[in-house]
């Protein structure tokens, strides 16, 4: 659904190191790819094979050793950060665990609205409508605007902090193992809702996960990390069916289809 040409996200050549000397560790190895407007890529591997530390970078939330992050042909690598401030709105995530990213001491109002204050987005009077629009859109009762994480379930925080993320209308939204958390009926109601929020908004993900058959429901292309590095990458259905590398097809073998039902219709359980 590319509203334009150029892509929206261009990833070229990123690296990301921890220490210094012989005593370096290479987290991310020279990455690049690029997502186009309103399109997902799925950026999966094992643990510790980059892929968080790549999003990351993405939203320099951790400054790259080297390489070029650019966001409609913009560098955000080497930016201030007065100027980088102006683009953090453009970009957004939604963390793995919902039960830590949600401070326990603010209302669903205060998290909501704690984007559109930083950035000067709305005015006081504006902010609990605006709230309550965000909280319809992902489906939460505005009625609990008042109330603290506590009270409610692993999949309502995680939808609370969509809206957080939707808070600033961004482009980019990075969703870091977005729904690993969460248990698999409602791991489908979270990715349908991104489905029909990137439709509804023209989003871009950046989808990182572990699990191959989330990733299928969702993905537009695909990008496979070990060690740090790309391995293989190219349309989701071409990589699903036609796996370049062995690691790929021992990562698709991991699937757990249940009932033995093939690879190519585990994704209807993400769809019902």
């Amino acid at each position: 659904m590319n509203t334009s040409s150029a892509p929206l996200l261009q990833v070229e050549g990123l690296t990301k190191k921890y220490g210094t000397g012989a005593s370096a560790v290479t987290a991310v190895d020279e990455v690049s790819f690029t997502i186009g407007r309103g399109e997902t890529l799925g950026l999966v591997g094992e643990s510790g094979s980059g892929k968080s530390t790549t999003g990351f970078c993405v939203l320099q939330l951790t400054t790259p050793t080297s390489g070029s992050v650019k966001l409609e042909g913009v560098e955000l690598v080497g930016l201030s950060s007065r100027r980088l401030r102006s683009y953090r709105k453009e970009m957004q995530i939604v963390f793995q665990d919902p039960y830590d990213s949600l401070n326990p001491r603010m209302t669903v109002q205060q998290i909501v609205a704690e984007p559109l204050r930083i950035h000067s987005r709305s005015t006081r009077s504006g902010e609990k409508s605006k709230v309550h629009e965000l909280l319809e859109l992902v489906g939460i009762s505005p009625d609990m605007a008042d109330r603290y994480p506590a009270s409610f379930s692993g999949g309502q925080r995680q939808r609370i902090s969509i809206a957080r993320a939707l808070a600033l209308n961004p482009k980019l939204i990075v969703c870091d193992e977005a729904v690993s958390a969460l248990d698999v009926s409602i791991q489908a109601q979270i990715i349908n809702l991104l489905r029909d929020l990137q439709d509804e908004l023209s989003l871009s993900y950046l989808f990182i996960s572990h699990d191959l058959a989330v990733v299928r429901a969702v993905a537009d292309s695909l990008a496979v990390m070990r060690g740090g590095r790309i391995v293989e990458s190219g349309p989701a259905d071409t990589v699903f069916e036609r796996p370049a590398t062995e690691y790929t097809q021992a990562l698709m073998n991991a699937v757990p289809v249940p009932n033995h039902k093939p690879l190519h219709n585990a994704e209807k359980e993400f769809t019902a």
